[in-house]
């Protein structure tokens, strides 16, 4: 009888253990495959959720938490991804078409014009500086065409051109003078009502997640104390499995072994 009583507690143990063997290994297999699995771009590893319980914090073993990160992890890959255009694809630029379908080199016309552009930015070239200085320069017609009167004509019509921007250019600096203190007052103004709105957005949200999380504890408090019987209930259910299991196992040694005594 000793024996037995012996052999049960034995078996009772060594179920226990490998049980939790069992669920250590879960948790560790999860958890590195939580690992092997990168995050989304938007998500960085130093910002994970906090979803850890409030019940259980201090009963949770460094499996139990290991699994449970990487479960959050597993959750925060499905979240969007930040490139709202990633699923759209890149339009097709006719006049780049055109362009390349020209003369290699050719920059006639905009469709030329802007393909070019469009290979400079994308080569990182610096634009090249304007040449202000030719580009409203007032000069008198050649010495050979000094007796056409075409030729000046034409210069002076480039004079016109370079009276008007001149004064075009005096007329914003007036403006500036006059108004800019005032739009520039109304341009802050506007911005500090801006930050002033995104501020309090910010300050909303966050006082929402702290109500979340209050709730949360809330509730797993509340929950706490049934969570603790079903475990005890688990553990008295367990061990009644592991006694039947071991009666059955002794129970069938015994008919094996009356068996061979028949026999």
């Amino acid at each position: 009888m000793s024996s037995s009583t012996s052999s049960i507690v034995v078996l009772r143990s060594t179920s226990g253990a490998l049980a939790e063997e069992r669920a250590n290994q879960e948790a560790e297999a999860a958890a590195a495959a939580a690992r092997a699995r990168p995050l989304a771009p938007s998500v960085p590893a130093s910002d994970l959720l906090d979803a850890m319980p409030y019940t259980e914090a201090e009963e949770l073993s460094p499996n139990v938490r290991a699994m449970a990160r990487g479960l959050i992890e597993a959750e925060m890959r499905a979240f969007p991804s930040p490139d709202y255009f990633a699923n759209f694809p890149a339009p097709t630029l006719s006049f780049a078409a055109a362009a390349s379908s020209s003369s290699e080199g050719s920059d006639s016309g905009s469709g030329g014009f802007l393909a070019s552009e469009l290979v400079r930015v994308a080569a990182s070239k610096p634009l090249p500086p304007l040449d202000v200085a030719e580009r409203y320069r007032v000069a008198p017609p050649p010495r050979q065409l000094q007796g056409d009167a075409n030729a000046w004509r034409q210069a002076t019509r480039v004079a016109e051109r370079v009276l008007g921007h001149q004064r075009v250019r005096i007329l914003n600096l007036e403006l500036a003078q006059a108004h800019g203190a005032d739009a520039w007052r109304w341009y802050i103004s506007n911005l500090e009502a801006e930050v002033a709105r995104r501020t309090e957005e910010v300050g909303a949200a966050r006082d929402g997640v702290d109500d979340v999380n209050k709730k949360r504890k809330v509730e797993q408090m509340a929950a706490g104390p049934k969570l603790h019987a079903l475990r005890s209930e688990w553990w008295v259910l367990a061990d009644k499995t592991a006694q039947i299991e071991t009666g059955c196992a002794l129970l069938e040694h015994a008919s094996k072994r009356i068996r061979g005594d028949v026999e």
